[in-house]
């Protein structure tokens, strides 16, 4: 059975299901730093996404691993901007991405595309996906938190 993780914003608990073996190495860097608590928000560039930008997360630098531009609704991702090439200037920053709207997303920072490497997926309750997206999108930071599924 393949390993999930819960990933909560606003109250509402989605599901994704871990890519393990597309990004093996992403999914177990997440799962050593579970759980996660912080604000989510609009990815402005990035059309029907959210982000969740998490200083310091994670210990060691994640190589392009399963590596995308475009997302699809319920893809769930991570940028490590500590790889070199990277032009944002964010430090030792890393940024989680859910795709919530059906017509998917780029990921782009202000000055063009950004690889992000994808490792799970929410496949049920996309409606809900969809409403949380609007809501972050139309009022703004929302708690969320990332787990491991019990």
């Amino acid at each position: 059975m393949r390993k999930k993780i819960e990933i909560e914003i606003d109250g509402e608990v989605l599901i994704a299901t871990l890519l393990e073996e597309e990004a093996p190495e992403t999914c177990k860097a997440i799962l050593d730093v579970l759980p996660v608590e912080h604000e989510v928000v609009q990815a402005r560039w990035s059309g029907g996404a959210m982000y969740i930008n998490v200083p310091n997360l994670l210990p060691k630098k994640l190589d392009v691993e399963n590596g995308t531009i475009y997302g699809s609704q319920g893809d769930v991702l991570i940028i490590d901007f500590r790889r070199p090439g990277y032009k944002y200037t964010g430090g030792d920053s890393q940024e989680f991405f859910i795709v919530y709207d059906s017509k998917g997303a780029q990921f782009r920072y202000f000055d063009g595309p950004e690889i992000c490497n994808l490792f799970a997926k929410i496949t049920n309750n996309l409606d809900s996906l969809q409403k949380v997206g609007e809501t972050v999108w139309k009022t703004g930071v929302k708690k969320a938190i990332i787990r491991c599924a019990k």
